[in-house]
Parts: C-alpha cells; structure tokens; sequence
C-alpha cells in the first residue's frame, strides 16, 4: 500500500502575516506555523508530508502538483473586532463529499481538544467577507489531482479568535498546551479521516 501524503499549508506567511493581536503582539502566521509544524510530527511513518505557507497565492501550486497530496489541510486563525468572540470552524469544498468527510474528522478532533465553542463545519460558498475571497483561491481557483487522478479534498481550519484575550493567553502560555492539541487534533483527524477509508476498503 502507498503511504498516505498530507499537505499542510499556512495560509500566510512571513511577509504577510494575516491576523494581528497587537495587544499581545502575536499574528496568525506564526502561531499557525507552529500548529502546523507541531501537527506534521504527529503523523506516523506512514504519511508523507508537504509543509508550504502562503500557497492560496498559488506561489506553491508547482510543487504541491508533482506532491500529488490525497488530502490538503489549510490551518488559519479568525480574527474579529469583538475581543470576546470565539470558536473553531472547519470550512470544506462545497459539492465535494471528502472534502466533507475530512473537515468533520477534523473539526471534531479540534472541538474535543481545545473545548472551544463549536462554530460549525460549513461549505465554502456560505462564506463571506475577506475568507470569501480566501476561499475563493482555495477551493475555486487552485484545483490539485491526487495520484489517482481525482480532486484532493481540501479543508480550511479556523482555529478559533487570535483577537479573543483568552485564545491569546493560552497561545503565550510557555507549555503552548494550545498549540501542542491543536497541532495533534488536527493530525488525528486526518489520521481518522484515512482510516475510516481504509476500513472501507477505498484506497490502495
């Protein structure tokens, strides 16, 4: 049997950062950097691994093409003016029924993990404001083959408020017990999510 390819993507990176606490002088590219890091050593040896940042661009779409992925996981943070708002969602590829699959094994390792407010898993067109336009390039404009000449399923994870004090308390705690169970929940969420095709007998 193949291994099993990941990929896991930053949707930013050093030279744009996304969301901003200034309070706490923290942004969503290097916290989700270090989630998606810690995430990609959660994996046992059979998974194969791409890491990129910053790929919604398209920048990465050459090398994620040869990586031929059978699944791809895009790890962000919300942010709102409301310091108090809160909650996990998990955004999938409408009409596509893995990509489905996938946010909700995902999403449910999240919830369980960090036991923040539970948003919802929910499809990219009901989207709106800026995620819009990042869903847009996700799951609209940039389409990947897996090795079997299939759309990969895509997810995008919001990894609760950056903006909200309490999430930022949690993320500056030295243990990063925030940023080791979200890193692990989303790791075993594909992990499920693969082996659930496995036990029904749909990849080789």
């Amino acid at each position: 049997m193949n291994n099993f390819k990941v990929a896991l993507t930053i949707g930013h990176s050093k030279e744009s950062p996304g969301a901003v606490n200034q309070g706490y002088m923290i942004n969503e590219y290097e916290i989700c950097k270090k989630i998606t890091d810690y995430a990609a050593n959660c994996f046992p040896k059979e998974y194969d691994l791409c890491i990129e940042d910053n790929w919604t661009l398209g920048q990465e779409k050459d090398k994620i093409d040869k990586f031929k992925a059978d699944v791809i996981v895009e790890n962000h943070m919300n942010f709102a003016s409301d310091t108090k708002k809160t909650g996990i969602m998990t955004i999938y590829e409408k009409d596509n029924a893995e990509s489905m699959l996938l946010a909700f094994a995902v999403h449910e390792k999240l919830i369980l993990a960090l036991l923040r407010q539970d948003l919802g898993v929910i499809n990219h067109e009901t989207i709106k404001g800026w995620r819009e336009w990042v869903s847009f390039f996700l799951f609209d404009k940039i389409k990947y083959q897996n090795r079997f000449g299939f759309d990969v399923p895509t997810i995008l994870t919001e990894i609760d408020y950056i903006s909200n004090s309490d999430v930022a308390e949690m993320i500056m705690d030295k243990n990063e017990d925030f940023i080791k169970k979200a890193g692990k929940a989303i790791a075993d969420g594909i992990i499920k999510y693969n082996e659930d095709k496995l036990n029904k007998g749909m990849i080789t």
